[in-house]
């Protein structure tokens, strides 16, 4: 005696494409996490980006006003004791805007780097979800 085979077919055609919907939906829900970081990612960019110009400008503006105290003491032949503490300030300042600036920079393309692998996972997504479509037509 044979039993039909075509009820139980049917069943884990069912199965199968609940199975490929739910996987379906998980990689969705991934794919708008992962654009969600890309979005923050590109703001957190955008902020490191401003704020390194604006340290480039600030040490634009301390190396213009240590030159204009080397000026003064070229010119005006001020003694190096007087203007020594203020120039060592600014030099200092100097130095660590210029810290600072390199470890924006570091941050910078840190978050490139972030940005390289989101757009690697999203393709990866796209890929997968193109072929499971694809997968579900032939079915």
């Amino acid at each position: 005696m044979t039993f039909p085979l075509a009820p139980l077919d049917s069943s884990i055609n069912h199965i199968n494409a609940v199975n490929n919907l739910t996987d379906y939906k998980k990689e969705e829900k991934e794919f708008k996490h992962i654009e969600a970081k890309k979005v923050q990612l590109a703001s957190e960019r955008k902020l490191l980006s401003f704020k390194e110009k604006q340290l480039i400008h600030k040490e634009t503006h301390l190396s213009a006003e240590l030159e204009d105290l080397y000026t003064e003491i070229e010119n005006f032949g001020f003694k190096e004791k007087e203007l020594n503490p203020k120039f060592t300030q600014l030099n200092f300042k100097v130095i660590k805007l210029s810290q600072r600036i390199e470890q924006l920079r570091d941050e910078a393309q840190q978050l490139d780097a972030k940005v390289a692998l989101l757009l690697l996972q999203t393709y990866q997504l796209k890929v997968n979800v193109e072929y499971r479509a694809k997968k579900g037509k032939e079915t």
